[in-house]
């Protein structure tokens, strides 16, 4: 090439690049500088994703590198738990995740451990969220006074940074005293995050009618004859009735010791009708009342049904007893 020549290029070069610059052509000086990503030789991540941004610097143009340290590179592992995340892992994901990524310069040893951050809950914690969710539970399922004593419970358990609920896991169907495992949930942004079993042992304790003296077997109770006492109470207990209306006026089948507490297999009803009694029997038709008598073939009391014959035409009836040697049909 002539000194002219040469001399002609350099003069007409910065015209050809103002042009460029007018006509919007890309030069050199318009492409940006390629990202660089260095993983780093420590890292942790914070939330139930990876990102590049916590585990690598990441060098280059303001809007390229948000982008890059937003890339999600693998599931984080379990609070406190670590996984590893390789160089080729975070290479891909910069490749597929990002327009140009293959153009952008991944750095770093070949595989990174990555340790999920974790806040720690205590056992204690989960023992307190089991004993609240049963009481409550319980209180509205027997209305009555219910504690819960606690057995065992984990040392702590992890869980994600941020605000966490827990949760005890309590069967549908409704709790009995005694022994029970219960699961707690520790629920974070109303999603499962970790959760520990806590063992209980639960009272239940219940005002009980109890025989106020010793009863005699065939004596009737009378309101006097009962009291009633705040009582444990066994799961086969919970069934019976503590309703002191339903023992009075009845009669003790066997002898009951003073403080024994009263249930149905230890008392009878008193019969209103015994066998062989003249029953007076009222028929109603409509606005007709008709009242006749018969014999009874059993006893009964008030309520009951009783197969009765009637004294003037020997035809057997089935009635109700409505009181002491009355009944209807």
């Amino acid at each position: 090439m002539t000194f002219r020549a040469t001399l002609l290029i350099l003069c007409l070069a910065p015209l050809a690049l103002r042009a460029a610059e007018r006509e919007g052509v890309p030069t050199a000086a318009d492409e940006p500088a390629a990202a660089k990503v260095t993983l780093r030789k420590q890292a942790a991540s914070q939330g139930e994703e990876i990102k590049l941004g916590e585990i690598a610097d990441v060098q280059g143009p303001a809007g390229q590198t948000k982008q890059l340290e937003g890339l999600v590179v693998a599931r984080a592992a379990a609070p406190g738990k670590s996984r590893r995340v390789s160089l080729e892992e975070v290479r891909k994901t910069v490749r597929e995740g990002l327009p140009g990524g293959e153009k952008v310069d991944v750095e770093g040893d070949r595989t990174l451990e990555v340790k999920a951050a974790a806040q720690r809950v205590e056992g204690s914690a989960l023992a307190d969220a089991a004993a609240q969710g049963i009481r409550d539970r319980l209180h509205g399922q027997y209305d009555a006074e219910v504690t819960v004593e606690i057995a065992g419970h984990p040392d702590f358990v992890h869980v994600r940074p941020g605000n966490y609920e827990l949760t005890p896991e309590l069967p549908a169907q409704g709790l009995l005293p005694g022994f029970r495992t219960v699961r707690v949930r520790a629920v974070c942004d109303g999603r499962w995050c970790a959760d520990g079993f806590v063992s209980v042992r639960i009272h239940v304790l219940r005002n009980t009618p109890v025989a106020a003296r010793r009863v005699e077997a065939g004596e009737t109770l009378g309101k006097d004859d009962l009291s009633m006492e705040l009582r444990e109470c066994g799961s086969a207990d919970l069934a019976k009735s503590s309703d002191p209306a339903d023992f009075i006026g009845k009669r003790a089948k066997v002898t009951i010791p003073a403080g024994r507490m009263l249930e149905e297999r230890l008392i009878e009803r008193v019969p209103d009708v015994l066998k062989g009694d003249r029953v007076e029997v009222t028929v109603t038709r409509g606005s007709l009342s008709i009242r006749t008598v018969a014999m009874a073939d059993g006893d009964a009391a008030r309520g009951d049904t009783l197969r009765v014959k009637l004294l003037d035409s020997n035809e057997v009836l089935i009635v109700k007893v409505t009181g002491k040697g009355r009944a209807e049909l």
